[in-house]
């Protein structure tokens, strides 16, 4: 019951929200709702035609990015490799990003990214980033 009740909380949570419930119970459960969805209405890009590529970026930032039959990117991940979001950092965390709008699927109220994503500022409100084209 307590399980089925934090599937269905996470529905109408995004990833912020979550993250800033004490003890983030259903931060886990947003982010598999949204990348189930994403996998299901991007079949190309994770199915056996799907590519992988790593981004390159900054020493404190792992990126990567899922790639469709054509190899062009379609998905992005970003992570800290801290443990913790790295609100007013110092360190460099400007990602590149491939050409086009990147939506963020885990945060509902950023702009989408062209050109560049500022991971600092998006990864203090969740510890991870998924952006979709």
């Amino acid at each position: 019951a307590e399980l089925t009740s934090l599937v269905e909380r996470s529905a109408g949570l995004d990833g912020a929200a979550a993250w800033a419930e004490p003890g983030s119970p259903a931060a886990r459960a947003v982010v598999l709702r949204r990348l189930l969805a994403m996998r299901r209405r991007l079949p190309d890009v994770f199915g056996a035609h799907g590519g992988y590529r790593p981004l390159l970026a900054s020493a404190s930032l792992l990126a990567f990015a899922r790639l469709d039959r054509r190899g062009l990117p379609r998905l992005i991940t970003v992570v800290a490799r801290a443990e913790a979001p790295i609100e007013g950092s110092e360190i460099d965390v400007e990602l590149a990003l491939p050409s086009g709008e990147w939506r963020h699927v885990l945060l509902d109220d950023e702009p989408p990214a062209q050109g560049s994503l500022d991971g600092g500022a998006s990864l203090s409100r969740f510890p991870a980033v998924v952006l979709v084209t």
